[in-house]
């Protein structure tokens, strides 16, 4: 347990009064010499003020932060029972620091008593909340503050888990390893605490399987890349978990998210000067859990004082650290330059323009790189790659190269690019690779429709250097469609908002997405009946999965800038116009108390305002079209 400050002053006063008054009687001479009883009497008073200094002070500053159940002990265990004891609650035994069936029997009264439900006398969050706030601390935090916090009672929802910039760290450097998103709704939270959990498939099989001999130091950014806290972790008595999964505790963070807001945390972990293993390579997994696997690895204080938790050991990254000089000399990446799945618009009768459809990064760490010949996977819906693909290149940090031979393959082929030599990643430096396409005319080759993606690896890439280079990685670019008729689709907002009333079954959320819409080749037409102009989806923010039955339970809508024809909305080519899709879901009883968000699917359109839904657009990438979860009660 833990005494306030004030306490402890007067603790150690009444100490060193005792200390005063025994060496008084032992070396000084008194007026009168006092009797035995009056000593005692002395003796007792003094007692006595130690006693209830450190029980009714340590009992009514506590912050207790665990579950409790029978069989657990531990201080936390102690302070529980001094306080069901000051709060007339009978343990028998005392505070026993062990917690048994007199605690369990205790604990299940106060519970009865102030209607928390079930009454079982298991301490977890919602009866330490209430004991938290009774004894006068901030809800449960740790000495956190509520002060510049807005709003109600809030929640975390819709944890995510993302690749960080890097995918590797080398031994004895630092990595942005994983990232991790969620949203607060209804008020402010400020978070205070989180675990990482950290597991590894090498456990066992390298020297380097427990993380204090893996990372010297691990450090929370946030989404500006500010630091939230940094601890060094290389000492094994510092972790929550000495067994997988291991389990590390960052206490005392104030990082706050507002109302609305998304939160963010990246990791950023540094390696030890030696990551010796059989495999050259250590694998790990992150996620934010805590040790029990209870879901609380993240804690947050919201404005009304209570303590708000998330954790999902779904929502995991995973990421190698390398042993210096072991096949990373040359890493392939993911750029941030890599387009979003688009519409690419080609021509009837003739070759189109030129098309970034890939982008991906190379990155010399070690030594400068000569690169021989560099390989792109490309693939495409059409049965024929050669029918769809007339035309590409590669540009290397604005450099063109344009020699390359195709692939065997129909569908897929490598394209290999010869570099010769003629281009070299300095050390140190990292280049941004463009593939360019130019295709066919549609006519006669190629269903309008068509997709084509591209790829590539460290095996299709062949370098150079002072010593043996092995390039390492992988980079995916997203799938593009190719149209000569149809609509560009670009996302403009979107929001949702969770509408929650005091009788049971009345709460619902309400979602809606905000695109911008340009017709290409010709004009195009979109129905003005919501349930034909677009297709939709309801998700469980927390899991992605689908809702499997929501037609009885939603309400759809369509509105747009756009002029009207004959029952339909119509985008003259070439125009942009605004599409609003509004969606309302009031959940069934079995789907209540789940954080819910809405997923656009497709968009209906036609060449006549008599047939607008004869084709169909899909939104990809589904991320760039769905809304944030909101929370639905009842």
């Amino acid at each position: 347990m833990y005494a306030s400050t004030n306490a402890i002053a007067k603790f150690a006063a009444v100490v060193a009064g005792f200390a005063l008054v025994a060496s008084t009687f032992a070396v000084a001479a008194p007026a009168r010499a006092a009797t035995a009883a009056e000593l005692e009497a002395q003796v007792q008073a003094l007692l006595a003020q130690i006693a209830a200094l450190g029980g009714s002070s340590a009992s009514a500053s506590t912050t207790f932060t665990m579950d409790l159940t029978l069989g657990s002990t531990g201080a936390e265990v102690t302070a529980l029972q001094n306080w069901l004891i000051a709060g007339g609650y009978s343990i028998p035994a005392g505070a026993t620091g062990y917690f048994g069936a007199q605690t369990q029997a205790a604990l299940a009264a106060y519970q009865a008593a102030n209607g928390i439900s079930p009454a079982a006398g298991y301490f977890g969050p919602v009866t330490r909340a209430k004991v938290n706030a009774a004894g006068g601390s901030t809800g449960g935090s740790t000495g956190g503050s509520t002060s510049g916090l807005g709003g109600g009672e809030a929640s975390l929802e819709g944890l995510q888990a993302r690749d960080g910039e890097d995918e590797e760290v080398t031994e004895g450097g630092s990595a942005q390893v994983a990232e991790f998103e969620f949203d607060v709704e209804d008020g402010d939270i400020r978070i205070e605490r989180l675990d990482l959990t950290f597991t590894t498939t090498n456990n066992g099989t390298t020297e380097e399987d427990e993380p204090w001999e893996t990372f010297d130091t691990i450090t929370i950014l946030d989404a500006d890349g500010e630091e939230i806290a940094s601890e060094d972790v290389s000492d094994e008595d510092d972790w929550l978990e000495e067994d997988t999964p291991f389990s590390y505790r960052f206490t005392g963070l104030d990082y706050v998210v507002e109302e609305g807001e998304t939160g963010t945390l990246i990791v950023e972990v540094e390696a030890a000067n030696s990551v010796d293993g059989a495999d050259e390579t250590n694998s790990w997994t992150v996620y934010i859990d805590d040790a029990s696997g209870a879901g609380e690895g993240l804690r947050g204080i919201d404005g009304e004082g209570l303590d708000q938790y998330l954790g999902d050991d779904t929502e995991t990254v995973s990421f190698d650290v390398v042993e210096e000089g072991e096949g990373e000399e040359l890493n392939v990446s993911s750029s941030s330059e890599d387009p979003d799945a688009s519409t690419l618009q080609v021509e009837d009768d003739t070759r189109s323009d030129w098309y970034t459809i890939f982008t991906f990064e190379l990155d010399a760490e070690e030594a400068d790189v000569e690169l021989n010949e560099v390989g792109v996977e490309l693939s495409t819906s059409d049965d024929n790659l050669q029918h769809v693909v007339n035309d590409a290149m590669l540009v290397i940090d604005g450099e063109e190269f344009d020699d390359f031979d195709w692939g065997t393959g129909a569908s897929a082929s490598t394209t290999l690019f010869d570099i010769d030599g003629d281009f070299t990643v300095s050390e140190g430096e990292t280049v941004t690779v463009e593939f360019m396409v130019e295709f066919k005319a549609q006519s006669g080759n190629y269903a309008t429709g068509t997709t084509v993606s591209a790829s590539t690896t460290g095996s299709l890439i062949d370098s150079e250097g002072a010593d043996d280079i092995t390039a390492d990685g992988s980079a995916q670019g997203e799938t593009h469609t190719l149209q000569i008729d149809g609509i560009i689709v670009t996302p403009v907002d979107d929001s949702a908002t969770a509408t929650n009333g005091d009788i049971a079954g009345d709460d619902y959320g309400t979602y809606e997405i905000e695109v911008e819409v340009e017709a290409v080749g010709s004009d195009v037409f979109i129905s003005q009946t919501a349930t034909t102009a677009y297709t939709f989806r309801i998700e469980n923010a927390s899991t992605g999965a689908a809702v499997a039955d929501i037609a009885a339970a939603t309400t759809t809508t369509i509105g747009s800038s756009a002029d009207t024809s004959g029952g339909a909305y119509r985008v003259n080519e070439g125009d942009v116009e605004t599409f609003n899709f509004t969606v309302t879901y009031d959940p069934a009883t079995a789907n209540e108390g789940a954080s819910y968000r809405l997923q656009l699917l497709t968009i209906n359109f036609g060449e006549t305002s008599g047939d607008p839904d004869s084709s169909a657009w899909s939104a990809v990438p589904a991320g760039d079209y769905e809304t944030n979860g909101v929370l639905i009660q009842d």
